[in-house]
């Protein structure tokens, strides 16, 4: 069930187009928590080899988005790449996130290419 959840959000969700990582990004910390999940429990990864950036806007306090982040994935500060810091440039969108977006991923070129092809796999079957 695992495995079939965190692949459909990987479609939709997860960045393909990179040839060395597997990583998604999102605002929604349950969606990050499926794949963490994923990548530990199915792919075996390495926990000291997931990491993690923040993209938000200027007017979200940083620190605690970096606090909630870290309650969310697991992982320690260290493992989070400098964040990205954004201003904001007005527009209409109402929901925007308190905490940003939040990436996570591996840097695993082999990794990468097994998840396209369950990805691939998937679709073919039932698309």
């Amino acid at each position: 069930e695992l495995l079939y959840l965190a692949i459909a959000i990987y479609i939709g969700e997860g960045k393909k187009r990179d040839r060395e990582q597997v990583t998604l990004s999102n605002t929604e910390p349950r969606v990050i928590k499926v794949f963490l999940k994923f990548v530990r429990r199915i792919c075996h990864v390495d926990e000291n080899r997931i990491w993690a950036w923040i993209n938000i806007f200027d007017d979200s306090n940083l620190r605690r988005a970096q606090e909630y982040w870290e309650d969310v994935t697991g992982l320690p500060r260290s493992q989070f790449y400098k964040p990205v810091v954004r201003a904001r440039r007005g527009g209409t969108y109402l929901n925007i996130s308190e905490y940003g977006t939040l990436t996570v991923g591996v840097n695993n070129t082999r990794l990468r290419e097994i998840v396209l092809q369950w990805c691939e796999d998937y679709l073919n079957k039932h698309g």
